[in-house]
């Protein structure tokens, strides 16, 4: 479960984390309560399931460092939300998000996840956040919209000239 890998995490990082997201089922729940307790790491997880965006973008704000634990991500809509916010991105290196993630910011197991919250944490400066920002501007919705207008409109401009 992805889930089983904040203890450990947190356990190696001295540092708070939220964990925010959709909670579906109450097994999941349970059983990431039970490996805090067994981790030995209440005092730095805290369990934030269900969150409005608006709330969980307030979080983001205030956040220095984005950990994401999933492997082969698709896309990672939640990671470029926390770019947008100012947050360093920490992720697994694969999927999509190595398209889009400094490799500085991508890890590969445990340690290394762990070596790179804590860079991630002592480094945090604004213009490494006006970095992330800028990336993730390059995700937004309206410049989707207008791209994806230019290449239909080109293609209906080429559909009629044949």
């Amino acid at each position: 479960m992805l889930s089983d890998f904040y203890p450990p995490l947190a356990r190696k990082v001295r540092a708070h984390f939220v964990i925010a997201g959709a909670m579906y089922n109450d097994s999941t729940y349970r059983r990431l309560t039970e490996l805090i307790r067994e981790y030995g790491v209440k005092d730095r997880i805290v369990i934030l399931p269900n969150l409005p965006f608006s709330t969980k973008n307030k979080l983001l704000r205030k956040a220095k460092v984005y950990f994401h634990a999933m492997p082969y991500e698709h896309f990672g809509i939640s990671i470029v939300e926390a770019m947008a916010a100012g947050c360093i991105p920490v992720v697994h290196d694969s999927g999509g998000p190595k398209e889009y993630v400094p490799e500085e910011w991508r890890y590969t197991d445990l340690e290394d996840a762990a070596q790179k919250v804590d860079l991630a944490l002592r480094s945090w400066r604004p213009r490494i956040a006006e970095d992330m920002q800028a990336i993730a501007y390059r995700f937004r919705e309206e410049r989707f919209r207008d791209q994806f207008s230019r290449v239909l409109t080109s293609y209906i401009k080429r559909q009629a000239e044949v």
